[in-house]
C-alpha cells in the first residue's frame, strides 16, 4: 500500500468549502491546481486557489492533505488523520476557549478550515502557513538554542493548557473525552510486512554499526546490543504517564514539522507546530527529549540543558498561574524526569539523525513508503555519517549521557 494518496479524490468542492470559511460565503473560487509540497510526505500538496469577491479577483493558497480509506487502505495513516482532524475539530477549540478565557493568547497552530471523509478517501484543507511569513529550518544542520528555545516554550503551553484543561474535568480523562489521543498510531504502523517494532530494531542495529566502530565504548556497544530484541517494549514503557507528569504531547518533535517566522535580522521570533497526528497523553519529557535530544549539538545540549527546562517549567507556571492553577511538578522533579525519559530522547535522535544526512529528502523515515529502506540504504548512511562527525558525537554524546544517568542498565525481561 502506497503512502501517495488517491489526488483524484479532491475536488473544486473541498477547495470552494475551505475558501467560503476563509474568505466569505461570497467568495466565488475561479479556478484551482496543486503544486508539490517540500515535505518529505507525500500526503501534502499546496493548492493554489484563484477567486473572486466583490468584483476583484484574489489568490491564495493552502495546505491539503489527503489519504485513502477503506479496503486495502493504511490503518495507521488513516489513525494520523483521526488523530490531526480530532485535535483541529474538538480538542484546540477547547484549549483555546480555556486559553482565552484565562486571558492568554491562543495556541499557535494552522487553522484547519474543512475537512471531508468518504469511504474511500479523507481529506484536510489546512492553512498555508508559509503566508504568514513561517518557514522550515534546514533539518540537516539540526537547530540552534533560539530555535529550540521558542519550540520549547511553544510546547509547554500546549501542555500547560491541556493540564489546566484536565483539570476542569477531573472525573473524566482526557482521553475519554477526546478518544483520538489515547490511540497509539505506532501499535498500528505496518508498511510492507514491517511494523514499527521492526522500524525501531533496525534503527538499533544501525547504532549498533556505529558504535562498533568506536573505540572504549563496550559498555555501551552491550547495552545496545542487549535491547534490541527488547526495545520496543521499552519504548512503550518510555510513553505510559504517571501522575504529575502527564499531559497532552505533540509526541512528534522532528524540526520538519516546527515552522519559524524570522525578524529582519532572520533571528526567529516564533515558532508553530504544522502537524497534530501523533498527539497523546504523555510525560512532558518524552516531547522535550524529541525535541532536544537531535537537533541540538552535543555541546549545546549540554551547556544549555539547564537553562532550557527552566525556560519550559517558567512558561509552564505562567499558563497555570493565569489559569488559576499551580504547576503540579518543580524544576527539581522536572529535571528528574527529564533524566528518566532519556530513552525517549536517544531513539528520537536515532530515528531523525539519518534523515540528516540523507539529502534527496530521507527515505529512511520510518513512515516511509517503501518497505525495508533502512535496510537498504544502511551502508549508505553509515558512510555519509563517517563524513559529518557532528551527527556522530550527537549520536555518541546521548549515549554518554544516557550512561551517566541510568539509561545504561541491563534491559529487564518484558
Amino acid at each position: 500500500m502506497s503512502v501517495c494518496s488517491p489526488w483524484d479524490s479532491v475536488t473544486e468542492a473541498h477547495l470552494a468549502a475551505a475558501l467560503a470559511i476563509d474568505k466569505g460565503n461570497e467568495a466565488a473560487l475561479v479556478s484551482w491546481s496543486f503544486r508539490a509540497s517540500p515535505e518529505p510526505f507525500k500526503h501534502q500538496r499546496i493548492a493554489e486557489v484563484k477567486y473572486a469577491l466583490e468584483g476583484q479577483e484574489g489568490d491564495v493558497t493552502y495546505s491539503v492533505k489527503c489519504v485513502g480509506r477503506g479496503a486495502g487502505a493504511d490503518e495507521c495513516h488513516a489513525l494520523l488523520f483521526e488523530k490531526e482532524y480530532g485535535f483541529y475539530e474538538e480538542l484546540a477549540p477547547a484549549i483555546n476557549t480555556l486559553l482565552q478565557e484565562t486571558g492568554q493568547r491562543s495556541l499557535r497552530i494552522p487553522r484547519c478550515f474543512t475537512h471531508a471523509r468518504t469511504e474511500t478517501y479523507e481529506v484536510m484543507v489546512l492553512e498555508d502557513l508559509s503566508t504568514r511569513g513561517f518557514r522550515a529550518a534546514d533539518r540537516s544542520f539540526g537547530l540552534d538554542l533560539a530555535h529550540v528555545l521558542l519550540a520549547v516554550q511553544e510546547i509547554a503551553r500546549l501542555h500547560a493548557a491541556s493540564f489546566l484543561l484536565q483539570s476542569r474535568s477531573a472525573d473524566k480523562p482526557l482521553a475519554q473525552t477526546y478518544p483520538f489521543v489515547g490511540k497509539e498510531w505506532t501499535k498500528v504502523y505496518k508498511r510492507g510486512g514491517e511494523s514499527y517494532e521492526d522500524i525501531l530494531t533496525k534503527h538499533m542495529d544501525l547504532a549498533v554499526a556505529i558504535v562498533e566502530e568506536m573505540p572504549k565504548r563496550g559498555k555501551q556497544l552491550t547495552w545496545l546490543k542487549e535491547s534490541r530484541p527488547k526495545v520496543w517494549e521499552m519504548f512503550l514503557e518510555q510513553l505510559v504517564p504517571k501522575k504529575p507528569f502527564e499531559v497532552l504531547c505533540l509526541g512528534d518533535g522532528w524540526s520538519t514539522n516546527i515552522l519559524f517566522r524570522y525578524d529582519s535580522l532572520d533571528m526567529p521570533i516564533e515558532a508553530i507546530f504544522m502537524d497534530m497526528q501523533q498527539v497523546r497523553i504523555a510525560s512532558p519529557a518524552t516531547d522535550m527529549q524529541s525535541l532536544i535530544a537531535p537537533h541540538l549539538t552535543s555541546l549545546t545540549r549540554t551547556q544549555e540543558n539547564d537553562s532550557l527546562q527552566i525556560a519550559y517549567h517558567d512558561t509552564f507556571r505562567r499558563v497555570m498561574e493565569a489559569g488559576g492553577g499551580e504547576v503540579p511538578f518543580s524544576t527539581v522533579s522536572l529535571s528528574s524526569e527529564y533524566r528518566a525519559k532519556s530513552l525517549c530522547g536517544f531513539l528520537s535522535a536515532l530515528m531523525y539523525i539519518p534523515l540528516a544526512v540523507q539529502k534527496d529528502g530521507g527515505s529512511l523515515h520510518p513512515l516511509s513508503e517503501e518497505a525495508g529502506a533502512l535496510t537498504k540504504d544502511k551502508e549508505q548512511v553509515l558512510e555519509a555519517l563517517k563524513k559529518d562527525r557532528d551527527l556522530i558525537q550527537r549520536l555518541l554524546s546521548l549515549l554518554d549521557e544516557g550512561e551517566k544517568h541510568g539509561m545504561l542498565h541491563p534491559p529487564s525481561d518484558c
